[in-house]
């Protein structure tokens, strides 16, 4: 049956221009779409892993926080504030075991210092706000120079 179409394009050369240029414009539109198709599905996934990391990261903080109040209130006297003292000597190794078990970048000098910005009244005494307040700041990144 292939005889009957034989020679129809060397009779009709404009038949075979047009076929030339469909089957170019119409590979090159395919790859374009399933190009845009991919870039697509990449960012949309994208977009899904960020939410989910940073629900994730709030969940850390979370659990730090109420790790946090936990380590201060076992300190805290019946004023509901702690010493100063108190906290370096008895909190910093707890927070440490936190950050470590949480992945957090710390040194225990950082932590010391830390604990010296908390009392920003310099009264030697820490409520419980300062405390978790910059016991989460820095496990979410905030280093002591930046929280001053």
């Amino acid at each position: 049956d292939y005889i009957a179409h034989d020679g129809l394009l060397q009779d009709r050369p404009g038949l075979l221009g047009f076929l030339i240029s469909f089957i170019l414009l119409g590979s090159f539109g395919m790859m374009a779409l399933l190009t845009g198709v991919i870039s697509e599905s990449m960012f949309e996934k994208n977009r899904i892993r960020q939410e989910e990391m940073r629900k994730e990261h709030e969940n850390l903080l979370e659990g730090i926080g109420g790790r946090a109040e936990d380590i201060y209130l076992s300190l805290a006297s019946e004023t509901g504030e702690a010493r100063k003292n108190d906290l370096i000597k008895s909190a910093v190794p707890q927070i440490e075991e936190i950050f470590e078990e949480a992945g957090v970048d710390f040194t225990h000098g950082c932590l010391v210092e830390l604990v010296e910005l908390m009392d920003s009244n310099g009264d030697g005494r820490i409520d419980l706000a300062e405390f978790k307040k910059v016991v989460v700041t820095f496990a979410a990144g905030v280093k002591p120079l930046s929280i001053q």
